[in-house]
């Protein structure tokens, strides 16, 4: 079983120590570059050798009916255009997860592929409005703070998911974490968004890429893996239905 890798710290970009604790052990622990402070706690997953009861079947189901109601009527919050790929794409579509915080949805990610097959090409696409945090926050943030944090997250997230796929710990993408602009030192990559050439930046991994761009008023952050950017073409989705069928589990 490959061990995944250690998170990179949110302060400065570097590898933090792995850290494995026991079952059911709590675990602080430092970034060895800046110092910054962070614990874990092992998760504990068990898996019977016994078919499920009746009772465990029924009650499996009773929660992924519960998930799939509170992912509804989370997205059925929405307030802003959430952008997933074109109808050129024939494959799985699912949603990959959403942010919400005192009854406002902040952000949703549609994803598009097989999570579960490595060698399957996947791309997830996440939107959220640049205005959100001055929209929540009125007094705290100007527009262009709440751009500045919008991208800086975004591109936090995306550079710990193209760590954990694989990637080199390049100066660049260290970078994300130190830097002013988060995106300086990634490559230009134009790609087609509601038939519209936008500026994206994006840093490529092995078999995975990421990219961010804004447009509309919004941070766009794509995670691709198995699939090239030319076949990668954003557009607002407007029937979020086909995504809230699909549960994303294995089939």
């Amino acid at each position: 079983m490959t061990l995944p890798r250690p998170a990179l710290c949110p302060a400065c970009g570097a590898i933090q120590e792995a850290v494995r604790p026991g079952l059911g052990e709590h675990w602080q622990g430092q970034c060895p570059s800046c110092g910054l402070g962070y614990s874990a706690r092992a998760l504990v997953f068990t898996k019977s050798k016994q078919p499920l009861s009746d009772a465990a079947q029924a009650e499996q189901r009773r929660i992924q009916a519960e998930r799939q109601a509170h992912k509804r009527r989370a997205v059925s919050r929405c307030r802003f255009a959430v952008y997933g790929l074109d109808d050129t794409w024939s494959g799985r579509r699912w949603i990959g997860g959403f942010g919400d915080s005192d009854g406002e949805l902040r952000s949703v990610e549609l994803a598009h592929g097989d999570p579960f097959d490595e060698t399957a090409p996947l791309v997830r696409v996440g939107t959220e409005p640049v205005s959100r945090a001055q929209r929540s926050r009125p007094t705290q943030f100007t527009s262009d703070q709440a751009r500045f944090f919008a991208i800086r997250h975004a591109a936090h997230a995306l550079a710990q998911h193209l760590w954990h796929a694989g990637a080199d710990h390049s100066p660049a993408l260290q970078a994300t974490f130190t830097d002013d602009d988060p995106t300086e030192h990634w490559s230009p990559l134009p790609l087609i968004v509601d038939g519209m050439t936008v500026p994206f930046r994006s840093l490529v991994g092995w078999t995975s890429w990421i990219a961010l761009g804004v447009t509309n008023g919004s941070v766009i952050g794509v995670q691709a893996r198995n699939i090239e950017p030319d076949s990668v073409r954003p557009v607002v989705i407007d029937d979020l239905e086909p995504y809230l069928a699909d549960d994303g589990l294995p089939r």
